[in-house]
C-alpha cells in the first residue's frame, strides 16, 4: 500500500524523477525516453513509462557493473522506491518491474562497487548546494545505501567488506544527525539500515530488538534504535580487535 507523503518529500520525489543526474557517465546506453520530454508526455499510463524504460537485453549482457550502477541510478521511475510503507519495500516493488536492478542483483561485484560509488558521494554543507541540488543528492545517497543493504547484494560482501560498510554506514550517519537542516530524520533511514544489516552479517547475535523493528516500520521516531547501533557497533568492533 502507497503511503502518503508530505508536500516536502512530494516536491523531493518530482525533484528526484524529473533530473536525469547520471546521463554524462553513461557511456554505452541511454534511456531514450526520459521525464519532461514531449515523449515522455506522450505516455498515457504507466505501465507504459515502465515498457518504455527497460533496458534491452543485449545492453544487459555486455554493460560493466559500475555501468549498470549508473543505469539504475538514472533509471526514470527509480522515485518510485520512495511511493511505498518502506524503502526496501519500494525497492523490491520497483525491482520486480525493472530489468535494470534485476540484473544488477546478479552480479557477484555488486556490492563492492556499489560500497565504492557510496563512498565516493560527498556528504552535503549547508550553502553550498540549493535546495533542488541537496533534494536531489540525498536521494541519490539514500538509494545507494538502500540498495547496498539489501539482503541479495549483502550477500556478496566477505567479512572485511562488512566490517568497511559498517564504518563507513557511522561515519555517515553521524555526519547526518549532526546535520539536521540538510538531512532531517527521513534522510537519516536508510543508512540506519545499512548500519543494522552490516552489524548483522558480521555477528547475527548481535542485532537489537529495536533494529528487528525498524526493519518492519523503518520509525525512527520515539526509538532509540540509532543509540542502541552505535553502541553494537563499539561492541561488535571491541570484539572484532581483541
Amino acid at each position: 500500500m502507497k503511503k502518503t507523503v508530505t508536500f516536502v518529500w512530494s516536491i523531493f520525489l518530482l525533484v528526484f524523477i524529473s533530473i536525469d543526474m547520471n546521463a554524462q557517465s553513461i557511456k554505452s546506453w541511454d534511456y531514450p525516453i526520459k521525464p519532461g520530454t514531449e515523449a515522455w508526455q506522450a505516455l498515457s499510463t504507466h505501465e507504459d513509462m515502465l515498457k518504455a524504460c527497460q533496458i534491452p537485453a543485449e545492453i544487459l549482457k555486455t554493460v560493466s557493473t559500475e555501468e549498470l550502477i549508473e543505469l539504475c541510478l538514472a533509471y526514470p521511475l527509480l522515485g518510485d522506491i520512495f511511493a511505498y510503507n518502506g524503502i526496501q519495500e519500494g525497492i523490491s516493488k520497483v525491482s520486480a518491474r525493472f530489468n535494470g536492478l534485476q540484473e544488477l542483483f546478479k552480479r557477484k561485484d555488486n556490492a563492492s562497487l556499489l560500497f565504492e560509488k557510496m563512498k565516493k558521494q560527498e556528504l552535503l554543507k549547508a550553502g553550498v548546494l540549493t535546495s533542488i541540488e541537496i533534494g536531489n543528492e540525498i536521494s541519490r545517497q539514500m538509494v545507494i545505501e538502500a540498495l547496498l543493504s539489501n539482503e541479495t547484494i549483502l550477500s556478496n560482501t566477505n567479512n572485511l567488506l562488512q566490517q568497511e560498510i559498517s564504518s563507513e554506514a557511522v561515519k555517515r550517519l553521524l555526519y547526518k544527525q549532526n546535520n539536521p537542516d540538510i538531512y532531517g530524520q527521513y534522510g537519516l533511514k536508510t543508512v540506519v539500515y545499512l548500519l543494522g544489516r552490516s552489524l548483522e552479517r558480521i555477528d547475527n547475535k548481535t542485532i537489537t530488538p529495536k533494529f528487528k523493528q525498524f526493519t518492519i516500520d523503518e520509525k525512527l521516531t520515539g526509538s532509540n534504535v540509532i543509540e542502541e547501533l552505535l553502541k553494537q557497533y563499539i561492541v561488535t568492533f571491541n570484539k572484532l580487535r581483541s
